[in-house]
């Protein structure tokens, strides 16, 4: 009867000891890699939604809401100050909405495991037949824009280029992604681009670069330049 005893003993301390050694064994290491995966190309669905819009007020800005398309989920934020539609949207009707959905990416790993959102981005609104809002007309030459991808320009602009802005209003060709920057930062976007900006930016440009090639050449003329 001891011996039986004292072999359950050991048994139950060996299993207790096995329990253990599960619990303290070290967490799965993920090689996680922080953006995208490198010229993987950009995700980007096309779709048609019609609801009747829901505004969520989050203090300096709202969210649109709207019916997932297909799991992925539509929060578009907007507000007054930067939503040309946001103003005039009929409340309470059915409206439809045409979006794009880009994926964005968190981080990645080599076995392809992936974290990310989805983004909305509002092209069309119509009220029945009516047509409220159209993104992919340019405001300041009227004419339809391509969708594409976009150059991301990072740094800070010159005060001619913010001066000369205008001129280029629907986008010279490329975003400004502000002076922070890092071996992650995305280098382009999806988003419209107006050939006549484009255009009118290159021109802009060409003006520029033969005004600082005037002003070095007066410079050097000049008594010791």
């Amino acid at each position: 009867m001891t011996t039986t005893i004292r072999v359950l003993g050991v048994a139950l301390l060996g299993a207790a000891l096995l329990l253990t050694g599960c619990e303290e064994e070290p967490p799965e290491v993920v090689d996680k890699r922080m953006g995208p995966v490198p010229g993987k190309p950009i995700e980007e669905h096309h779709a048609v939604v019609t609801a009747v819009p829901a505004i969520q007020s989050k203090g300096d800005y709202s969210l649109l809401l709207l019916p997932a398309v297909k799991g992925r989920s539509i929060q578009v934020i907007c507000g007054a100050d930067f939503s040309p539609w946001y103003a005039s949207l009929p409340k309470g009707k059915k409206l439809t909405f045409t979006l794009w959905q880009t994926k964005e990416v968190s981080w990645h790993t080599p076995e392809g495991k992936e974290d990310f959102t989805w983004s909305s981005e509002i092209e069309t609104i119509r009220d029945g037949d009516a047509l409220l809002y159209d993104a992919a007309i340019c405001p300041l030459h009227h004419t339809r824009m391509a969708r594409t991808d976009i150059e991301i320009s990072y740094g800070l602009p010159m005060r001619e280029f913010l001066d000369a802005m205008e001129q280029f209003h629907g986008g010279p060709g490329f975003r400004l992604g502000g002076c922070v920057v890092s071996d992650i930062s995305p280098r382009s976007e999806r988003g419209y681009k107006c050939a006549e900006c484009v255009a009118a930016y290159g021109r802009w440009e060409k003006k520029w670069e033969a005004e600082v090639a005037e002003r070095k050449k007066a410079r050097d003329a000049m008594p010791g330049g």
